[in-house]
Formats: structure tokens, sequence, C-alpha cells
């Protein structure tokens, strides 16, 4: 396989060297010559940027066959990937997927040599899962990757081998790599054989910091996610806190810095509690960040009697310095006042590794020092309480949840139950000071009926949040978040488990009386195709086990024949509405809508299998901008190219499927924006707003455009439609109600479209624009107005500005051109941020060199243009057009900017990809406008265009403004634009 790889990549490794010499001597000296060819598809689009399409399709189609034979693909299997993809796109999307690698996906697929389905997972030592929960958390992940169908390396950092705990994780099907087993070191592993993992897995910051540096330099290319199972910052400073001490304070400053410096390293970080992920995102908003509450419980069906159980006891492994302060604090200022009350009552102290000072705790009365044990559950069932009585401290506690799971009632501190969802008096007693800790102790102690029914709820909280299938699913959505969770791997699980629902699922699915609220409605029409259906809501059930929101499924059947009749039978939680007669699609989901009870209302084909994490994206932002009356999913192929990320529509009432054939995580289309309107296959949309609009409109029966219909509507109203890149639904295109179906799907959509836009035409006339341009101009044009979280009111905040200049190679006090200009900006109070378009020119010296005059500013490397002019317009060659267009559409919204302002020419095209409610200036310095006066391209309170004079109009009229004169028209239209519906 290796040897036709090579056959496929050979026209690539012609383009990669500059000339046939090169390439000879190449092979001859390098014998990793093509795996270099297969890695740096960078420096292959250099070579090929200027050459005719024809040659750049060739090479990139055996480019692509060679990277699927790498990556452990048949020859027949990567022969019908490549051709299907060119079939289904064309010749432009198999360019793309190499030429546009660079900016649009992830780091970890562009290494030929990786393995997506291989991952490692380094820890600081062989993890016990009898000693701690963080070492449990540890063996659950590894478990969880098995099951997905990973292979699975376990790294420990200390690499000593254990062989009582080894063996446990190969008996799982990990392989472990200690000392002994083939490598020296640590460091030579990493250094032989990390260039095979897609995905490396680090747990705790002294383990990322030890790895770390040979990582990136033997797996560059690898996707990197940092676990940390607590901010230890945290924990030191709230221990710093309490203790007044200075020197503890400095020590957590040091080592937020380490913790910082790690996660600025990696793509991804996680942490388990939602507390410190929102220090995180204070400190760090751009960081990307998921929460996972890794604590892998067992639940007992063990019924709790407390006539039969006595003692209370504190469980904590004493290398851990809160449990220390926990159970010190606890037997000398809270016990004394328990134990007087109930002489008769015992505290047992369980955990290993006590220090002295915890032992000599069990010589105080009616206490006793247990130390390791080995068997909980049995432990557990003979105490009546549990207590938690943390001061400072981080994370989520195992030991709450453990306890909680075999059905022990808890009291604890506010700090025990930190990130867990645990309701005072509900689940648990929760109480902070030596009095009340001590009053809530004695009054589980007096009284059995509460120990009882906070027995009983607890601990469907723990099976729902901690329990294996609640941490298994929220593993899935966190490797999907870190963009590592491999699309073929989840699908071949979906259908690996799918045949029946877990019986499980029935206490979060179903159950809700008539007088609850319910969050979601999820709105399923199916006509037949229940091999689909089964499929579909197989996935449903998985993805929202742990999903904090009151959800209703309605399967709506339309009439069908097959086993769909049987879905109450295999899916016990799903309310199936049957129809007396076939409705159709549209009227289906309308009968369907009427009869739910969400607040939102989510419309899912049947031909989807949806993603984890799923509707917790979508919930999140309707429920944060209440301008969003629809919000939409990422549509996926199987094979996980891109089927659409929202839509536009033009002014003829045609539509473009935006991102159709690029990478999954493209960054053009891997941004929240408002879009002219996303396809109903998977739609969440405001109840209240679709009773005013009157749902789905059935002029458009029985299907096609009703979705584009609703966008319409959303907007007459003021409203806004936006698409979530982070919900992710894979689509299996045009397979709902597919039997019966009695015209083509294109013959439905030329037919609506027309009605589409004979209902909107004066809207369609002033808010779009003409069929003629590109897919670009019509996305950005689609954001009409900044969120409501990026809406500035007039005169209240300052301007945010991305100024885009070419990078000089004399930088200095009048870097960049227009630092004149710049400096009025920032006087008059804006934010300006300078990115500088490099042409392979950038090194170090010249960054330290520009910093003395301009702070902040980045560099964007680039392509060297063709600066030629041809028939009076600007000649360009793609280097400034969709990877740095949609490099400097993520700044946008990154930054939430207000006015784009571009000293370069040669730059004005990446205006296209700016949202149209960006102001969008472009200074000539007059190489373009000769000796005509400047003018206003668009003004923008009326929408007017003035006709540019000189060369180069068709660019020119990507600004709104051209050499503007005063900073004071500036500001005026920027506002405006932030404010214009």
């Amino acid at each position: 396989m290796r040897f036709l790889s090579r056959i496929f990549i050979l026209p690539a490794s012609f383009y990669y060297c500059r000339n046939i010499r090169e390439w000879l001597d190449e092979r001859r000296t390098n014998p990793h010559f093509y795996q270099s060819v297969m890695i740096d598809s960078l420096h292959i689009r250099r070579r090929l940027i200027k050459r005719k399409r024809l040659w750049q399709s060739l090479v990139c189609g055996g480019f692509l066959v060679a990277r699927e034979l790498e990556s452990g693909a048949s020859a027949r299997q990567a022969l019908t990937t490549v051709w299907t993809h060119y079939r289904r796109f064309g010749a432009k999307a198999i360019r793309a997927r190499v030429l546009d690698w660079s900016e649009s996906t992830p780091a970890a697929s562009l290494s030929m040599t990786a393995n997506p389905r291989k991952i490692l997972v380094a820890d600081s030592n062989l993890p016990r899962a009898d000693f701690s929960a963080g070492e449990l958390a540890t063996v659950g992940m590894l478990r969880s990757l098995v099951r997905l169908g990973y292979e699975v390396v376990f790294l420990p950092a200390d690499f000593q081998d254990d062989v009582v705990y080894r063996q446990k994780l190969e008996t799982l099907g990990v392989e472990v790599i200690v000392k002994g087993r083939g490598y020296e070191s640590v460091t030579r592993y990493l250094v032989t054989e990390a260039h095979a993992f897609a995905s490396i897995y680090l747990i705790r910051v002294n383990v990322a910091e030890q790895l770390l540096p040979v990582i990136e330099k033997a797996a560059p290319h690898a996707r990197l996610i940092f676990h940390a199972p607590d901010l230890y910052f945290l924990r030191e400073m709230r221990e710093a806190d309490l203790s007044q001490d200075p020197k503890m304070r400095i020590q957590a400053n040091q080592t937020r810095d380490r913790e910082f410096s790690v996660m600025g390293r990696v793509h991804h970080t996680v942490v388990v509690s939602s507390a410190e992920a929102a220090v995180l995102r204070e400190a760090l908003p751009s960081l990307s960040l998921s929460v996972f509450n890794v604590l892998y419980v067992d639940v007992t069906s063990r019924p709790y009697l407390p006539e039969e159980r006595k003692g209370l006891f504190f469980i904590g492994g004493y290398a851990h310095s809160p449990n220390i302060d926990a159970v010190m604090w606890f037997v000398k200022k809270v016990w004394p006042s328990i134990h007087l009350r109930h002489p008769d009552a015992t505290f047992h102290i369980l955990g290993a590794k006590a220090p002295p000072s915890v032992v000599e705790l069990g010589k105080v009365a009616g206490v006793r020092f247990v130390g390791h044990v080995g068997d909980l559950d049995e432990a557990f069932s003979s105490y009546r309480l549990g207590v938690a009585p943390l001061r400072f401290g981080a994370g989520i506690k195992g030991k709450v949840a453990a306890t909680m799971g075999a059905g022990v009632p808890m009291v604890c501190t506010t700090v025990a139950v930190e990130g867990m969802g645990i309701v005072d008096g509900h689940h648990a007693l929760v109480a902070d000071g030596e009095r009340a800790f001590a009053d809530a102790v004695s009054r589980l102690l007096d009284d059995s009926d509460l120990c009882r029914s906070i027995s009983d709820r607890a601990r469907p909280l723990v099976t729902r949040r901690f329990g294996d299938e609640a941490n298994h699913t929220a593993f899935m959505g966190m490797l999907n978040d870190a963009q590592v969770l491999d699309l073929s791997l989840y699908l071949e699980w979906i259908k690996k488990e799918h045949p029946r629902e877990d019986a499980r699922s029935l206490q979060r699915l179903s159950g809700f009386g008539q007088s609850e609220e319910i969050d979601v409605s999820i709105i399923v029409p199916v006509f037949n195709q229940w091999h689909l259906t089964e499929i579909c809501l197989y996935a449903l059930v998985k993805t929202l086990w742990n999903s904090e929101h009151r959800i209703e499924i309605l399967l709506a059947d339309d009439g069908s024949s097959d086993d769909t009749l049987r879905a109450s039978e295999f899916f016990p939680s799903v309310k199936v509405i049957r129809n007396p007669a076939n409705l159709g699609f549209l009227r289906n989901c309308n009968h369907a809508a009427s009869l739910a009870r969400g607040r939102y209302l989510l419309f899912l084909n049947n031909d989807t299998v949806v993603l984890p994490g799923w509707l917790d994206h979508l919930v999140e932002t309707l429920a944060a901008d209440s301008s969003v009356a629809i919000a939409g999913s990422k549509l996926l192929y199987p094979d996980g190219s891109l089927q659409e990320a929202g839509g536009s529509l033009l002014r003829d009432g045609s539509a473009i499927n935006q991102g159709r054939g690029h990478a999954r995580f493209a960054t053009m289309f891997d941004l929240q924006r408002e879009v002219d309107y996303i396809s109903g296959a998977s739609i969440l949309v405001e109840q209240a707003f679709w009773k005013a609009v009157g749902g789905f409109d059935e002029r458009y029966a029985p299907a096609y455009c009703e979705d584009s219909d609703l966008a319409m509507a959303a907007r007459h109203l003021g409203r806004r439609v936006v698409y979530q890149p982070k919900s992710e639904v894979v689509h299996f295109e045009h397979a709902s109600y597919a039997e019966q179906a009695s015209h083509q799907p294109k013959t439905l959509q030329q037919v609506n479209s027309v009605k589409l836009y004979e209902k909107w035409a004066p809207r369609f006339e002033v808010d779009h624009l003409a069929s003629s341009v590109s897919a670009e101009v019509a996305y950005a044009h689609g954001e009409r107005r900044p969120s409501r979280h990026a809406a500035r009111l007039a005169g209240n905040t300052r301007l945010n500005v991305l100024y885009l200049s070419l990078l000089s190679l004399k930088p200095g006090p009048a870097h960049p051109p227009g630092h004149s200009f710049i400096r009025e900006m920032t006087a008059s109070g804006m934010n300006v941020r300078i990115v500088l378009f490099s042409e392979d020119r950038f090194d170090e010296a010249l960054k330290a060199e520009i910093q003395k005059s301009w702070q902040p500013f980045d560099v964007v490397s680039v392509l060297r243009a063709e600066r030629s002019l041809q028939g009076g317009e600007t000649g360009f060659d793609g280097s400034y057009s969709h990877a740095l267009g949609a490099v400097v559409a993520k700044w946008c919204h990154r930054e939430e900017i207000d006015i784009v302002y571009c000293d370069a020419v040669y730059l004005v095209r990446l205006m296209d990809y700016v949202p149209a409610h960006v102001l969008k200036v472009l200074e000539t310095r007059g190489e373009w406008m000769g000796n005509s006066q400047a003018g206003v391209l668009k003004a923008v309170s009326n929408d007017q265009p003035i006709e540019p004079r000189g060369a180069g109009e068709t660019y020119l009229q990507s600004a709104d403004i051209v050499d503007p004169f005063d900073i004071g028209v500036l500001i005026q239209h920027a506002k405006i634009t932030s404010t214009h519906p």
C-alpha cells in the first residue's frame, strides 16, 4: 500500500520541488521525502497556485487518493472516496481540499502519517481506579475510547510499570507503554511513534509540561487536548484566601501562569466544573474549552434503610491538601457539637496516604481512623450518612458523587458541591460554617424520612450526570468540541449499538406530567423508512442522556406501513403521533407542532444522525439572544464533508447552500453567524415566533422552501436566523419521505422557489443581492446586524477597528503606511487591532522592530500576489481569496469588529468576507483613484451607491467608503451600520 500511495503522490512530489534536479536529489538523500510531501500541503500550494486548473485538479486528486491510502483505506476505497467527492462537488472542491487546507482544516488532518482512529492518552502514572476518583476517571475515559472503536495507547509520564494495573488496562483493549516494553524512555517513545497519532490527550499540567516540548516537534500536526482534573491555581488561590498567607498567593499566581501557558500551547482545554469554566472564560475569552464532569460512578440499586445503618464517614486521598484540611476542621471544630448531641454516633475517616496528623484524629472520642478501603461498596452499605466538609478546592468531587451513588445521604459545604447540580435539601444538605454544618448532620441523624428522600433523589442525579452512560455521552461531546471525534467511528458505534433503547433513558425523556414545563419538543416527521428512523432515534436517546433540558420527542407518523408502527415498542420514551390520513411532510410538521408543549420546537429529519451536544448548542444560541428566532445546525455528509453551513437567498429567489463540499471544520464555515436561511433538516424555532407566523406556510406543500419562507418571515418581524456550527448533524440527503415523493427534489425546489419569490418579492428586491454575486459575498451579506452581544449603541462604547495592511520590508515609525490615521483613530477612542499580511518574508526580528511602534498587531502569512493590470482591473491569483478571507471573517467575529480599514488595494477583495453590518473602508493613497476626488461608494444610511472613478472599479466596490477624509464621518457611518436592520 505504501508503494501505491507513492505512485499517486508522485505528481505532487514534482511540484514540491523547484526542478527535476532537486526532485532527484531529494529522492536520493531524503528517505522520508514522500512523507514530507504528504505533510506539507502548504508548500505544494505555493508551487501549484499559479498553474492551470487542470494541472491543479490532477495533482490534488492524486494527493487525496494517497492520503486515503495512508490512512488505511484499500485502493478501491480510496479511489471510490475521491471519485464520489468529484462527482458530487466537482473539480473545484477537489482543489479546495488541498489548496485551502492551510487555513480550513484542523492540523491533525494535514498529517498523512497520522491515523485518525489512533489516540495517545498520557497521565502521571498507571491509573489505579481503587485509589482516587481522578485515577478512576482516567480508566473510565480509556474505556470510553475503546468502546468508540479507537486504537488507544496509554503512556504514563513516570514510565513505571505495575503488572496488576497494566493488565487491567490491557484487558480493556488499551496498549500500555512502560519501561521494559521496547522503549528506553518516554521521550524515545514520543520521538519514534508520536507522528502516528492524530490526537494526543494530556492529563494534568505537570504531564503536559513534561511532554509538550517533545510532542510539538515529533507530532506537529496532532490535535492536542489538555485535561485539568481541577484548576490547581484556583484551589491554591482559595487556600491562600483562607489562610491569608502571601506566599501561598504567590505560589497560586505562578501555578496560574503555568496552567495558562499549557492552555495556550494546545488546541483544546477540558475542565470538570462549570465554575472553573466561568473563571477561564473570563480570563481567556478566546480559549477553546469544554466542561466534562468526568466521574465514572456506580449507582447502586440496593435499598437505603436508615434504621439499619449507623455512623457517618469522610473519604478522601490525603495526598490532597483540601482533604487534610477538611477532616482536621471537621473533627476539631464540628464533631464536638455533634458528639455532644449524639454520643452513640461514630465518625470514621476513610482513605489512603494519610499523614500522622490525620491518623492521630482516631484518638478523639467517637472518631475512628480506618485508612484505605478496598471495597467501597461494602463500606458504604453500613453507614447512615457521609460528610464532605471541604473548605477550599476546585473541580468536582468524586467522593461526593460516589457516596450519593451508593445511596448514602450527605452533608456538604458549598465548595464540595460546586459544579455538580446538587440542590440543597433535595439531593443533599449544604451548609457552611461550624454550627450550620453540625446542625445539618444532626438533622440527618434524627430524621430517617429525610434521609430516605435525599437518598432516593440523589441517585437519579448521579446516574444522569456521573454514571457510565452519562460520562460516555459527555466524553463524546467533549471529543466533538475538540474536533477529534472521528465521524466514521461515531456512525459505526451508533449503528452497532442501536437495536434497543436503554431503559434507563426513560427517566430523562418521559414521565413529565401535563403541569410540568417542557423546554424543547423534538419533532421527527416520518413516512416509512424505519431503517433510518431507528438509527435517528437511537442517536437522539444517546446524545440527550445528560442534557439539562426537559425534552419530549414526538415521532410524527404520517401513515407508515413498515416497522414504524412498532416505534413505541422499541422506543418507549418517544411519543408517537399517528395521523388519520397522510398529510405530507410540511402539513405533518404543522400538525405535530400544534400538539407540542415545548418552549422551543426542534424540527429534525428522520434521515439524520445527531452528534453529541447538538441540541444544547442550539438552545444556548436562542436563549442567549432574544433577537434570534431560528437557529440551525451544521449539516454533514457521512464522509465528514460539509453539506450545508446555512444558506443564502438571492434577489431572484434562488438559493446557495453555503459550504457544500468543504472540509468539516473549514474556518469560513465554523463561525456562528447570521444567515439568510437554514435548511429544515435540523432547526430550532421559538414556539412564540412559530405561533405568530402560523408555522410553515402550506402553499409550499408537500415540501421544499418552507424553511426559507420561515426565515424570511423572521426577518420581516425584525428577528434573526443564526447558523450554529457547534451543532452538528449527519444528513442522508433527500431520504425523508423518499417513497412518497412524486417529483424529483430539484423539480419541487424549482416550483416552490417561484412561489417564494412571488410572496416576498418586495423584500427580495430591497434586501438581497443579485444572483451574479459570489457565494462569499452572499454569505457575508447575510450578516445584516450584529448579535445582541456585539451590538453597540451610538456613543456608549468604543468602536473596534480591524486594520489590514501589507507588511513592509522596512518597518519603522511610519509602519504600517497609514500610521497617522491609525493614531487619529486611537486618539478618537477606537480600539485598533492591526493585521499585517506577509508574503513569506516575516521573521521574529521584524516582529520585534514593529512592536516598538505598534501594539497589538498580528501577522498572517500569505503567498506573493500577482500585481498586474488587466483590462483596467487588478489581477488576483487566489492568494487573497478564500483562505485569507476566512481569516478576516474569523477576526471580525472574535473581536466584534465595527470597522474594517484596509490601506492596500491588493487586499480589498478580503472585504467580500466581512459581515454586512461592519463598515468597510479602503484607503488607496491615490494608487487607483488618480487625481480624482475620493468618494463614498455607499452611503450606508440610504444605501445609495456613488459611482467610483478610475481603474479597478469592480474591486473598489467591495468597500463602503474609499479614502476617508474625516474621522467623524467614519465614526458616524460605523454607528449607522452597526444599528442598521
